[in-house]
């Protein structure tokens, strides 16, 4: 079975005080972020550094390590997606911050 698009994980930072960029966006997979205006043109913006990143390292010989380097495991069937868990992890506040914080929820 051949796949046509990748599932990968993207995390969203919105920075509204970043004028003109105000999204980032981030995939763990490929450790590539990029950034927009919108949060459509900053996702579109990292798929085109994915694919430049591949065609350049497809171009150059170095996909196969690039891949390995990033995760992906090499099966007899070609390559896997490394395995990447999203979990809530929680972490003591500490003092210096307290006061500082406050949840969005």
């Amino acid at each position: 079975m051949e796949i046509s698009n990748l599932p990968l994980t993207v995390k969203i930072i919105h920075e509204p005080e970043a004028k003109g960029s105000e999204y980032v966006v981030y995939s763990p997979e490929f450790d590539i972020s990029s950034c927009g205006a919108t949060m459509e043109e900053a996702r579109k913006n990292l798929r085109e550094a994915i694919e430049l990143v591949i065609e350049s390292c497809a171009e150059d010989g170095t996909l196969d390590q690039f891949l390995e380097d990033i995760g992906f495991r090499s099966e007899e069937k070609g390559w896997q997606l490394p395995q990447i868990s999203f979990e809530p992890f929680f972490v003591p506040v500490p003092e210096v911050l307290r006061g500082r914080l406050w949840a969005t929820a």
